[in-house]
């Protein structure tokens, strides 16, 4: 027989200056936001998984500053809260050097205001340039670009329920106010959310200069939301949350007998599976 153990070793460096209290290096608060949340998030929902997580006691020690600590205690976020216009030149060249510091792929190329700011920059940009470029951005860009960088770093746990994350989200990925007006009307009568987050309900112009997308449009089948970033779970619990399960499976205080009466020909919604046999239309 095999014994099989599940161990995830959860370890950080030390960060925290002892001369200061600050810390340098904002991984402990960034992975925080997104791997270690998750991580419990997930487990929470399948109970039946047996995993052991290990943190060591350096990373518990500074997430317990993350909790109970300052933003001062912060090397990054200290900097990222500053009001633009009061930055000065090396802490605009830090910004611009640091904040793209993640996967580009998969966290900023999905969002077209992050995409531009890194294209902004360069991509591959020497060293001795990044001052004179750093310059270049305005206050705005500055701003944008604290907010994204702290975005993209939050996991799927950190975001349930949180309407504000949601709609800093949508911006991120080009959606304006009017646009995103545009999607919750549509949502109030649509069977599927992609019956509105596609070119004909946002407009092809906004779809080709705001989100960066044009040859797929043709596409019959093409998938705005996939395209934008979002996975296969996110788009079916934004479904099930905007339009509705349409069926009565695993509604709260329906019992399983109360069920038959309810049946129809076909399952109902996206989710249901039962249905009425065949011998239920001829007898």
């Amino acid at each position: 027989m095999t014994h099989l153990c599940f161990l995830l070793h959860m370890h950080q460096p030390e960060y925290v200056d002892p001369r200061t209290g600050r810390a340098e290096l904002p991984w402990v608060r960034l992975h925080g936001a997104r791997a270690y949340l998750d991580v419990a998030r997930l487990l929470e929902e399948y109970g039946a998984v047996h995993l052991t997580v290990n943190f060591v006691p350096s990373l518990v020690a500074q997430l317990e500053q993350v909790v109970n600590g300052r933003p001062e205690q912060d090397a990054w976020l200290r900097v990222a809260l500053k009001p633009a216009r009061e930055l000065s030149p090396d802490e605009r060249e830090f910004l611009v050097t640091r904040f793209f510091s993640l996967n580009w792929g998969r966290s900023v190329d999905v969002r077209p205001r992050y995409r531009e700011l890194l294209d902004k920059r360069g991509r591959q940009l020497k060293p001795e340039d990044l001052r004179a470029r750093s310059q270049s951005f305005t206050d705005g860009d500055i701003r944008d670009l604290t907010v994204l960088f702290n975005l993209a770093w939050m996991g799927f746990a950190a975001r349930e329920g949180d309407r504000d994350l949601a709609a800093l989200e949508a911006k991120a990925r080009g959606f304006t106010d009017e646009k995103i007006a545009t999607a919750e009307a549509g949502l109030a009568t649509a069977f599927d959310i992609k019956f509105v987050f596609n070119k004909w309900t946002l407009g092809e112009e906004f779809c080709r200069d705001e989100l960066g997308i044009e040859a797929e449009l043709v596409d019959p089948a093409f998938d705005l939301l996939a395209a934008l970033g979002y996975t296969r779970k996110d788009i079916e619990a934004a479904n099930l949350y905007c339009c509705g399960a349409m069926t009565l499976e695993g509604a709260p205080g329906l019992k399983p007998e109360h069920l038959p009466v309810f049946d129809c020909a076909n399952p109902c919604g996206r989710t249901g599976k039962r249905y009425l046999s065949v011998e239920s239309h001829i007898r």
